[in-house]
């Protein structure tokens, strides 16, 4: 489970909503099925990858348990994408896992 801010959420669901209708060739980190499909389309496309980062929180919320994510102030697109490139072990998962992992580990909650 994810605690977020009211206004952090909000935010999230607009970009999300954007992502969906925009135009696929602009959005491709948004339709990476894998974290290394991903990491390539945000070498092309950074302006778009924050959307899949959020949206990949967003599906996560509804994970049953004990908060395992908490993001008082937001988060950083670019330590994620960082984490992500350097634990290889993560490029096959889908997109979503490894982002989420990725945030589980950057952003643990106290």
């Amino acid at each position: 489970m994810l605690k977020f801010s009211g206004t952090f959420f909000i935010v999230l669901m607009l970009g999300s909503s954007i992502a969906h209708s925009a135009s696929p060739p602009s959005l491709r980190p948004f339709y990476a099925a894998t974290v290394k499909e991903y990491l390539d389309a945000c070498k092309e496309h950074q302006a778009t990858c924050s959307l899949e980062v959020g949206t990949a929180l967003i599906d996560k919320i509804n994970v049953p348990g004990v908060a395992e994510v908490c993001l008082e102030s937001g988060y950083d697109v670019h330590a994620i994408l960082d984490w992500l490139s350097l634990h290889s072990e993560t490029h096959q998962l889908p997109t979503e896992d490894g982002i989420y992992l990725a945030a589980k580990s950057l952003y643990r909650c106290r």
